[in-house]
């Protein structure tokens, strides 16, 4: 990776951090320099279009994390149901370990500031499709019919989402535990054909 690509990816990345913790109006231009330890020319440089380009191109980033996170799941030996079920514990773990002020990359941007910016509101988009997308395709791979299998990995992202903001204003995972209780079962008897 040359100079001008090592320096992009460090911004990209404390953007990222930031942007999980504090959302986009909590941070700030002179923050994402001094996090990530660039010069401050570098920062328009590389994203001209200012804070709303480098937070749509972290948001992608931070996006693709969470699917590849998904998708080592997934391909973990086990049913899908255990898969979601330990993307889950994993996602309490991370919100217990650090003081419950990092959920989704995703969602404390996209609650913020998607409906002021395209970029954003569209980079967010992207994250949670491609999010919806692998769970669709796990499921399908473990026997559930489509267009169930499309309509409950949403409803497998969407409980695992609201119940990740719940739990961070809780500060308490008990509800991404009952979420999660509540989706194995469904998620298991939908790749088996059983009635729940």
């Amino acid at each position: 990776m040359g100079k001008r690509n090592e320096t992009k990816a460090r911004m990209l990345a404390a953007t990222a951090r930031l942007l999980l913790t504090q959302g986009f109006n909590g941070t700030g231009m002179k923050q994402i320099v001094t996090e990530s330890g660039t010069p401050w020319g570098s920062l328009y440089f590389h994203f001209p279009g200012g804070k709303e380009q480098l937070a749509a191109e972290a948001i992608r980033v931070a996006g693709e994390r969470t699917a590849e996170a998904i998708r080592g799941f997934l391909a973990s030996p086990g049913d899908v149901a255990a898969a979601i079920e330990a993307y889950a514990e994993s996602a309490g773990t991370t919100l217990r370990a650090t003081g419950f002020t990092e959920g989704c990359p995703v969602a404390t941007v996209a609650l913020e500031a998607a409906a002021i910016s395209e970029p954003i509101r569209s980079a967010c988009d992207d994250a949670f499709s491609a999010w919806w997308s692998l769970l669709a395709e796990g499921l399908r791979a473990a026997g559930a019919e489509p267009p169930g299998a499309d309509e409950l990995a949403m409803l497998v992202l969407s409980a695992i989402e609201g119940a990740l903001i719940i739990s961070r204003a809780r500060k308490d995972t008990t509800a991404l535990e009952a979420v999660v209780r509540r989706l194995v079962p469904l998620v298991r008897a939908a790749c088996t054909g059983e009635r729940t």
